[in-house]
């Protein structure tokens, strides 16, 4: 589609997005539409999700332009089991900040529009402040199921360091098809990216590093995935192999840990969530919320 994006071709490109997917392996994000009126696309709530479909945006230029024309591509599909996951996590934030309510308040969230792409994460935490250019991101999840190879999810979370120059922490977490036909043996690990300290005298917030990963399926992970690593992701994988305990725990859906193994756990630092930008760093980049659709957005107050 060139100019506008019309509902049936929409909905098409979404049915031919999901028809190659269904075929395995990995998709790339499907551009679906070219040289489409940014303000329009986004006032007519089509940002998000149609057909199944979650879309990505790129533009140059002003997002609050008339003239500014944006690329319409379909990232991923949203289906029962990324909802599955999705949901759970959700339950869990909201019964963390129940405390500290309204301090923290868990709520459905938001489309982020900055530098040259909108996006819809999975959840966000950022600040609940009555200033426009408070309302950034702080951290970002974002679940994958069946759309991005271990390589590319890692270089999609990292890549979001630098559209957010706000983002501190990146937390990703990568499924893999079931073994064997087997639904309840799944290979998993999770990411956790974190900023280095800003740096004042380059005028740049820091690079995101590696600081954390962790087998936590219900089975090993894949060989190929093991084969893509590089030394840094071997030496903070071997810190937290697999356990077949931790499967155990895992395949039971047991409430309470059993295992003598430690638990898998990713940790937010309280000094990122409420990152202050001391050195003014952020001031010039831009950033812009609109409303969405099944996103989870963590607000804190100042």
């Amino acid at each position: 589609m060139q100019g506008r994006v019309t509902r049936p071709g929409l909905y098409a490109a979404a049915c031919e997005y999901q028809r190659l997917r269904d075929q395995g392996g990995e998709l790339d994000p499907f551009l679906i539409a070219v040289d489409v009126c940014l303000v329009r696309w986004l006032a007519r709530n089509q940002k998000v999700m149609c057909a199944g479909g979650i879309v990505w945006c790129t533009y140059e230029g002003d997002a609050d332009s008339v003239d500014t024309l944006a690329s319409i591509y379909i990232l991923r599909s949203k289906d029962t089991t990324h909802q599955g996951i999705v949901t759970p996590i959700l339950v869990q934030l909201d019964a963390q900040c129940r405390p500290w309510w309204p301090a923290a308040n868990g709520v459905y969230g938001s489309t982020l529009i900055a530098n040259g792409q909108v996006i819809s994460p999975d959840f966000i935490v950022g600040p609940l402040n009555s200033t426009r250019t408070a309302y950034v991101p702080r951290a970002i999840v974002e679940i994958d199921t069946r759309h991005r190879s271990y390589a590319n999810a890692k270089a999609w979370i990292r890549g979001l360091f630098a559209i957010f120059p706000s983002l501190r922490t990146g937390v990703a977490f990568k499924f893999f098809a079931p073994q064997c036909g087997n639904c309840g043996a799944f290979g998993a690990v999770v990411l956790v990216y974190r900023r280095k300290a800003d740096d004042p005298d380059l005028n740049c917030p820091g690079d995101p590093e590696l600081v954390y990963g962790a087998s936590i399926g219900t089975a090993a992970v894949p060989e190929q995935m093991l084969e893509s690593m590089d030394a840094d992701d071997r030496a903070i994988f071997a810190a937290n192999a697999f356990h077949d305990a931790i499967a155990v725990e895992i395949a039971n859906g047991q409430r309470e840990w059993a295992s003598d193994t430690q638990r898998p756990v990713i940790r937010l630092r309280v000094e990122d969530l409420f990152y202050a930008d001391a050195n003014s760093l952020l001031a010039g980049a831009p950033s812009r919320l609109g409303g969405a659709h099944d996103i989870v957005d963590i607000k804190f107050r100042d």
